[in-house]
């Protein structure tokens, strides 16, 4: 009889640990999701950045270029 009532008291905490591992299970899954998009996003941004600064360098080179030649624009 102490028996069953041992094995039926332990059920319940078992059972709340069992549901807080899938918990932490999925948490651990989103939080590793969330980690690969950051770094594709972060990236991406980083790329956008350096091209624009590409684009920029370029501007002024040209820029410098056509004054000393004294060229214009066309």
């Amino acid at each position: 009889m102490s028996l069953a009532q041992a094995v039926a008291s332990a059920e319940i905490p078992i059972r709340r640990s069992t549901g807080m591992l899938a918990e932490m299970g999925t948490v651990l899954k989103n939080t590793a999701r969330w980690q690969i998009s950051s770094s594709i996003l972060h990236g991406f941004i980083g790329s956008i950045q350096s091209a624009y600064g590409y684009a920029q360098d370029l501007n002024e080179s040209l820029n410098n270029i056509r004054i000393v030649t004294g060229q214009n624009i066309d």
